[in-house]
């Protein structure tokens, strides 16, 4: 049986819309955790400034990491 995760950053994440901007959290964080089971998890990601309503954004490789840790 696998534990649920426990998720932490490393640093402030950066987020694209992929065509205008990128986006850095203003600290590092995540916001609300809504559910964490050991066949995954749904949470909340805060701290960003600027953004636009009904638009999609993906998470970049150029600021910190999102670690999900589910050790036994």
């Amino acid at each position: 049986m696998r534990a649920a995760p426990a998720y932490q950053v490393t640093a402030p994440l950066t987020i694209t819309d992929m065509v205008t901007a990128n986006y850095t959290q203003g600290s590092a964080g995540i916001g609300s955790i809504h559910e964490r089971t050991a066949d995954g998890g749904r949470f909340d990601v805060s701290g960003f400034s600027g953004l636009t309503s009904d638009t999609p954004v993906v998470l970049t490789s150029l600021g910190g990491r999102l670690l999900a840790s589910a050790e036994l």
